[in-house]
Protein backbone atom coordinates (compact mmCIF):
# COMPACT_ATOMS: atom_id res chain seq x y z
CA UNK A 1 0.00 0.00 0.00
CA UNK A 2 2.81 2.41 0.86
CA UNK A 3 4.42 1.81 -2.53
CA UNK A 4 1.12 2.58 -4.26
CA UNK A 5 0.76 5.85 -2.33
CA UNK A 6 4.34 6.91 -3.12
CA UNK A 7 3.67 6.15 -6.79
CA UNK A 8 0.54 8.30 -6.50
CA UNK A 9 2.70 11.22 -5.34
CA UNK A 10 4.62 11.12 -8.60
CA UNK A 11 1.76 10.18 -10.92
CA UNK A 12 -1.60 10.95 -9.26
CA UNK A 13 -4.22 8.22 -9.57
CA UNK A 14 -7.78 9.43 -9.95
CA UNK A 15 -9.20 6.74 -7.67
CA UNK A 16 -6.88 7.58 -4.75
CA UNK A 17 -7.29 11.36 -4.68
CA UNK A 18 -10.93 11.36 -3.36
CA UNK A 19 -9.87 9.04 -0.54
CA UNK A 20 -6.59 10.71 0.44
CA UNK A 21 -7.42 14.39 -0.10
CA UNK A 22 -9.71 14.78 2.94
CA UNK A 23 -7.06 13.17 5.13
CA UNK A 24 -4.47 15.59 3.75
CA UNK A 25 -6.68 18.55 4.67
CA UNK A 26 -6.80 17.34 8.26
CA UNK A 27 -3.05 16.68 8.31
CA UNK A 28 -2.32 20.17 6.92
CA UNK A 29 -4.46 21.85 9.59
CA UNK A 30 -2.72 19.92 12.36
CA UNK A 31 0.74 20.79 10.99
CA UNK A 32 -0.20 24.47 10.67
CA UNK A 33 -1.59 24.54 14.21
CA UNK A 34 1.61 23.00 15.61
CA UNK A 35 3.66 25.72 13.91
CA UNK A 36 1.33 28.45 15.18
CA UNK A 37 1.62 27.12 18.72
CA UNK A 38 5.40 27.29 18.43
CA UNK A 39 5.26 30.92 17.27
CA UNK A 40 2.85 31.90 20.04
CA UNK A 41 4.67 30.03 22.81
CA UNK A 42 8.42 30.37 22.28
CA UNK A 43 10.55 27.67 23.85
CA UNK A 44 13.75 28.04 25.86
CA UNK A 45 16.67 29.69 24.08
CA UNK A 46 20.16 28.24 24.27
CA UNK A 47 23.46 30.06 24.93
CA UNK A 48 24.67 29.33 21.38
CA UNK A 49 22.72 29.80 18.14
CA UNK A 50 20.98 26.79 16.59
CA UNK A 51 20.62 26.32 12.85
CA UNK A 52 18.01 23.77 11.80
CA UNK A 53 18.58 22.20 8.38
CA UNK A 54 15.37 20.40 7.53
CA UNK A 55 12.78 19.73 4.88
CA UNK A 56 9.05 19.77 4.35
CA UNK A 57 9.26 16.60 2.25
CA UNK A 58 9.15 13.03 3.53
CA UNK A 59 12.87 12.27 3.07
CA UNK A 60 14.87 12.00 -0.11
CA UNK A 61 15.80 15.66 -0.63
CA UNK A 62 19.60 15.35 -0.41
CA UNK A 63 19.84 16.99 3.00
CA UNK A 64 22.85 15.14 4.39
CA UNK A 65 25.35 16.53 1.82
CA UNK A 66 24.04 20.02 2.66
CA UNK A 67 24.65 19.54 6.38
CA UNK A 68 28.15 18.25 5.65
CA UNK A 69 28.93 21.15 3.29
CA UNK A 70 27.66 23.79 5.72
CA UNK A 71 29.46 22.26 8.70
CA UNK A 72 32.77 22.00 6.86
CA UNK A 73 32.47 25.55 5.52
CA UNK A 74 31.84 26.93 9.02
CA UNK A 75 34.77 24.91 10.35
CA UNK A 76 36.99 26.40 7.65
CA UNK A 77 36.15 29.78 9.17
CA UNK A 78 37.52 28.55 12.47
CA UNK A 79 34.14 28.05 14.12
CA UNK A 80 33.50 25.14 16.47
CA UNK A 81 30.39 23.44 15.17
CA UNK A 82 28.30 20.98 17.16
CA UNK A 83 25.78 18.63 15.57
CA UNK A 84 22.54 17.13 16.87
CA UNK A 85 20.06 14.75 15.30
CA UNK A 86 17.32 12.31 16.14
CA UNK A 87 19.37 9.41 14.81
CA UNK A 88 16.61 7.83 12.75
CA UNK A 89 16.52 4.03 12.73
CA UNK A 90 18.74 3.39 15.76
CA UNK A 91 17.87 0.95 18.54
CA UNK A 92 17.66 3.43 21.43
CA UNK A 93 15.86 6.72 21.97
CA UNK A 94 18.22 7.96 24.69
CA UNK A 95 20.75 10.74 24.18
CA UNK A 96 24.20 9.44 23.26
CA UNK A 97 27.41 10.66 21.67
CA UNK A 98 28.39 9.77 18.13
CA UNK A 99 32.06 9.03 17.51
CA UNK A 100 34.22 7.48 14.83
CA UNK A 101 33.88 4.01 16.34
CA UNK A 102 30.10 4.12 16.83
CA UNK A 103 27.84 1.60 15.13
CA UNK A 104 25.06 2.78 12.86
CA UNK A 105 22.59 0.56 14.71
CA UNK A 106 23.30 2.55 17.89
CA UNK A 107 23.47 6.11 16.53
CA UNK A 108 21.91 6.03 13.05
CA UNK A 109 23.56 5.88 9.64
CA UNK A 110 23.38 9.58 8.77
CA UNK A 111 24.81 10.84 12.11
CA UNK A 112 27.70 8.38 11.81
CA UNK A 113 28.39 9.60 8.29
CA UNK A 114 28.26 13.24 9.46
CA UNK A 115 30.83 12.62 12.18
CA UNK A 116 33.18 10.70 9.90
CA UNK A 117 33.01 13.50 7.33
CA UNK A 118 33.27 16.50 9.66
CA UNK A 119 34.81 15.22 12.93
CA UNK A 120 32.38 17.58 14.70
CA UNK A 121 31.10 16.68 18.18
CA UNK A 122 27.63 15.18 17.81
CA UNK A 123 24.82 13.89 20.02
CA UNK A 124 21.68 12.02 18.95
CA UNK A 125 18.44 11.81 20.90
CA UNK A 126 14.77 11.35 20.10
CA UNK A 127 14.18 14.60 21.98
CA UNK A 128 16.60 17.02 20.37
CA UNK A 129 16.44 19.27 23.43
CA UNK A 130 18.18 16.47 25.33
CA UNK A 131 20.77 16.19 22.55
CA UNK A 132 21.57 19.91 22.78
CA UNK A 133 21.77 19.80 26.58
CA UNK A 134 24.23 16.88 26.55
CA UNK A 135 26.30 18.44 23.77
CA UNK A 136 26.66 21.77 25.58
CA UNK A 137 27.43 20.07 28.90
CA UNK A 138 30.64 18.55 27.54
CA UNK A 139 31.63 20.38 24.36
CA UNK A 140 32.52 23.98 23.69
CA UNK A 141 30.89 25.08 20.43
CA UNK A 142 30.13 28.37 18.69
CA UNK A 143 27.07 27.16 16.81
CA UNK A 144 24.91 24.04 16.64
CA UNK A 145 23.60 22.59 13.38
CA UNK A 146 20.53 20.40 13.83
CA UNK A 147 20.25 17.76 11.14
CA UNK A 148 16.51 17.63 10.43
CA UNK A 149 14.07 18.69 13.15
CA UNK A 150 12.22 21.45 11.27
CA UNK A 151 8.96 20.11 12.72
CA UNK A 152 10.48 19.36 16.16
CA UNK A 153 9.17 22.54 17.76
CA UNK A 154 10.34 21.71 21.28
CA UNK A 155 13.77 22.83 20.06
CA UNK A 156 14.29 26.56 19.64
CA UNK A 157 16.07 27.70 16.52
CA UNK A 158 17.77 30.88 15.38
CA UNK A 159 17.68 29.97 11.70
CA UNK A 160 15.53 27.58 9.69
CA UNK A 161 17.02 26.30 6.42
CA UNK A 162 14.84 24.11 4.22
CA UNK A 163 16.30 21.80 1.57
CA UNK A 164 13.94 21.55 -1.42
CA UNK A 165 14.63 19.19 -4.36
CA UNK A 166 14.93 20.95 -7.71
CA UNK A 167 12.81 18.31 -9.44
CA UNK A 168 9.81 19.39 -7.35
CA UNK A 169 10.12 23.11 -8.08
CA UNK A 170 6.96 24.26 -9.85
CA UNK A 171 5.02 21.07 -9.10
CA UNK A 172 1.67 21.07 -7.34
CA UNK A 173 2.40 19.17 -4.13
CA UNK A 174 0.04 18.12 -1.38
CA UNK A 175 0.71 17.10 2.21
CA UNK A 176 0.48 13.55 3.54
CA UNK A 177 -1.06 11.19 2.60
CA UNK A 178 -2.18 12.66 -0.74
CA UNK A 179 1.28 14.11 -1.35
CA UNK A 180 4.89 13.87 -0.12
CA UNK A 181 4.91 16.95 2.15
CA UNK A 182 5.07 17.10 5.94
CA UNK A 183 3.90 20.72 5.81
CA UNK A 184 2.18 22.67 3.06
CA UNK A 185 4.22 24.78 0.63
CA UNK A 186 3.27 28.11 2.32
CA UNK A 187 5.48 26.99 5.24
CA UNK A 188 8.42 28.08 3.08
CA UNK A 189 7.35 31.68 3.61
CA UNK A 190 8.21 31.49 7.31
CA UNK A 191 11.70 29.97 7.05
CA UNK A 192 14.91 31.97 6.76
CA UNK A 193 16.31 30.29 3.67
CA UNK A 194 15.53 27.66 1.06
CA UNK A 195 18.29 25.56 -0.51
CA UNK A 196 17.23 24.15 -3.86
CA UNK A 197 19.15 20.89 -4.05
CA UNK A 198 20.40 18.82 -6.97
CA UNK A 199 20.34 21.62 -9.53
CA UNK A 200 21.95 20.49 -12.78
CA UNK A 201 22.83 24.05 -13.81
CA UNK A 202 22.66 27.31 -11.91
CA UNK A 203 19.18 28.70 -12.47
CA UNK A 204 17.83 32.23 -12.42
CA UNK A 205 17.25 33.05 -8.76
CA UNK A 206 14.23 35.32 -9.39
CA UNK A 207 12.54 32.64 -11.46
CA UNK A 208 13.10 30.07 -8.72
CA UNK A 209 11.71 32.41 -6.07
CA UNK A 210 8.58 32.96 -8.13
CA UNK A 211 8.10 29.25 -8.77
CA UNK A 212 8.42 28.51 -5.06
CA UNK A 213 6.29 31.49 -4.11
CA UNK A 214 8.98 32.92 -1.86
CA UNK A 215 8.96 36.46 -0.53
CA UNK A 216 12.02 38.68 -0.64
CA UNK A 217 12.57 37.95 3.07
CA UNK A 218 13.46 34.32 2.35
CA UNK A 219 17.03 33.84 1.16
CA UNK A 220 17.51 31.47 -1.77
CA UNK A 221 20.47 29.16 -2.37
CA UNK A 222 21.20 26.53 -4.97
CA UNK A 223 23.17 23.34 -4.40
CA UNK A 224 24.86 21.48 -7.19
CA UNK A 225 25.63 17.88 -6.32
CA UNK A 226 28.69 16.28 -7.87
CA UNK A 227 29.98 12.75 -7.73
CA UNK A 228 33.38 12.10 -6.21
CA UNK A 229 35.76 9.33 -7.17
CA UNK A 230 34.68 5.77 -6.46
CA UNK A 231 36.82 4.41 -3.62
CA UNK A 232 37.39 0.99 -2.08
CA UNK A 233 35.65 0.28 1.22
CA UNK A 234 37.06 -3.10 2.26
CA UNK A 235 39.37 -4.17 -0.54
CA UNK A 236 42.57 -3.32 -2.39
CA UNK A 237 41.12 -4.47 -5.70
CA UNK A 238 40.00 -2.21 -8.53
CA UNK A 239 36.32 -2.20 -9.45
CA UNK A 240 36.94 -2.13 -13.21
CA UNK A 241 36.10 -5.37 -14.96
CA UNK A 242 34.01 -6.68 -12.06
CA UNK A 243 30.39 -7.80 -12.20
CA UNK A 244 28.86 -5.27 -9.84
CA UNK A 245 25.65 -5.07 -7.88
CA UNK A 246 24.47 -1.53 -7.10
CA UNK A 247 22.86 -1.27 -3.67
CA UNK A 248 21.17 1.80 -2.24
CA UNK A 249 18.83 2.50 0.66
CA UNK A 250 18.11 6.20 0.16
CA UNK A 251 14.95 8.23 -0.28
CA UNK A 252 15.28 8.57 -4.05
CA UNK A 253 17.30 5.64 -5.39
CA UNK A 254 17.03 6.88 -8.97
CA UNK A 255 19.47 9.63 -8.00
CA UNK A 256 22.13 7.03 -7.18
CA UNK A 257 21.51 5.22 -10.45
CA UNK A 258 21.97 8.46 -12.37
CA UNK A 259 25.17 9.23 -10.46
CA UNK A 260 26.65 5.86 -11.40
CA UNK A 261 25.87 6.53 -15.05
CA UNK A 262 27.55 9.94 -14.85
CA UNK A 263 30.83 8.48 -13.58
CA UNK A 264 30.73 5.58 -16.02
CA UNK A 265 30.19 2.74 -13.58
CA UNK A 266 28.26 -0.06 -15.25
CA UNK A 267 26.43 -2.48 -12.98
CA UNK A 268 24.99 -5.92 -13.72
CA UNK A 269 22.12 -5.61 -11.26
CA UNK A 270 20.47 -3.11 -8.94
CA UNK A 271 19.03 -3.69 -5.48
CA UNK A 272 16.85 -0.97 -4.01
CA UNK A 273 16.35 -0.94 -0.26
CA UNK A 274 13.91 1.12 1.81
CA UNK A 275 15.37 4.42 3.03
CA UNK A 276 17.80 3.54 5.88
CA UNK A 277 17.18 -0.14 5.08
CA UNK A 278 19.65 -2.94 5.79
CA UNK A 279 21.02 -5.31 3.18
CA UNK A 280 20.33 -9.02 3.59
CA UNK A 281 23.55 -10.55 2.34
CA UNK A 282 21.76 -13.86 1.74
CA UNK A 283 19.62 -12.34 -1.01
CA UNK A 284 22.43 -11.31 -3.36
CA UNK A 285 22.20 -12.54 -6.96
CA UNK A 286 24.65 -15.20 -8.10
CA UNK A 287 27.71 -14.33 -10.15
CA UNK A 288 28.31 -10.92 -8.55
CA UNK A 289 31.97 -10.00 -7.93
CA UNK A 290 31.39 -6.93 -5.79
CA UNK A 291 29.05 -4.17 -4.64
CA UNK A 292 28.97 -0.47 -5.37
CA UNK A 293 26.95 1.60 -2.93
CA UNK A 294 26.41 4.97 -1.24
CA UNK A 295 28.37 6.25 1.73
CA UNK A 296 25.18 6.23 3.77
CA UNK A 297 24.72 2.51 3.10
CA UNK A 298 28.36 1.48 3.50
CA UNK A 299 28.56 3.16 6.89
CA UNK A 300 26.23 0.44 8.21
CA UNK A 301 28.38 -2.44 6.96
CA UNK A 302 30.97 -3.09 9.62
CA UNK A 303 33.12 -6.13 10.23
CA UNK A 304 34.07 -8.76 7.69
CA UNK A 305 32.03 -8.52 4.49
CA UNK A 306 31.47 -11.39 2.05
CA UNK A 307 32.18 -9.30 -1.06
CA UNK A 308 34.40 -6.36 -2.04
CA UNK A 309 32.60 -3.02 -1.70
CA UNK A 310 33.25 0.26 -3.48
CA UNK A 311 31.62 3.54 -2.48
CA UNK A 312 30.55 6.54 -4.55
CA UNK A 313 30.78 9.78 -2.49
CA UNK A 314 28.48 12.73 -3.18
CA UNK A 315 29.60 16.33 -2.61
CA UNK A 316 27.53 19.51 -2.56
CA UNK A 317 28.48 23.01 -3.69
CA UNK A 318 26.11 25.67 -2.36
CA UNK A 319 25.85 29.07 -4.01
CA UNK A 320 25.96 31.82 -3.01
CA UNK A 321 28.14 31.14 0.03
CA UNK A 322 25.78 29.69 2.63
CA UNK A 323 28.29 29.69 5.49
CA UNK A 324 28.99 33.41 5.02
CA UNK A 325 25.27 34.16 5.03
CA UNK A 326 24.71 32.08 8.19
CA UNK A 327 27.56 33.87 9.96
CA UNK A 328 26.18 37.26 8.95
CA UNK A 329 22.69 36.37 10.18
CA UNK A 330 24.01 35.13 13.51
CA UNK A 331 26.70 37.79 13.88
CA UNK A 332 29.42 35.14 14.12
CA UNK A 333 32.96 36.22 13.37
CA UNK A 334 35.63 34.03 11.74
CA UNK A 335 38.10 32.63 14.23
CA UNK A 336 41.79 32.21 13.48
CA UNK A 337 42.60 28.53 13.19
CA UNK A 338 45.69 27.62 15.20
Amino acid sequence: MSYLIEEHWQQPKWYLTPVLKPLSCVFARIAQQRHQNFLQHPVMKWPVPIVVVGNIHVGGVGKTPMVIALTQALQEQGLKVGLVSRGYGRKSSEACWVNQDSHAADVGDEPLLLVKKTQAPMVVASKRVEAVALLLSQAQVDVIVADDGLQHYALSRDLELVVFPSEDVGRVLDVLPNGPLREALPRLQSVNAVIVSRTQDWQDAKALQQQLGLSANVALFQAKVTEGELYAWNTQEAWQGKRLLAVCGIGRPEQFEQSLQKVGVKVDALKRLPDHGLLDWNTLPEGIDGIVTTEKDAIKWQGELPLPVWVLPINATIMPNLATWVMDQLALSPTQII
